[in-house]
């Protein structure tokens, strides 16, 4: 149970974080672009990581 809470935890926050990010900054990310990050974060390989910051 308290690794399911912690989980909801990780993820609100790092949603929470970024979109903070991008109001700070006045960025503006397309939906896809977001999905596509998140899901190279999760399940991608290290050059599919490292090509989000080149």
């Amino acid at each position: 149970m308290h690794s399911a809470k912690f989980g909801q935890f990780a993820l609100a926050f790092k949603e929470n974080s970024e979109r903070l990010f991008d109001d700070m900054f006045d960025y503006q990310k397309e939906l896809k672009d977001r999905l596509m990050y998140s899901v190279s974060m999760n399940n991608g390989s290290v050059e599919e990581k490292k090509s989000h910051f080149l």
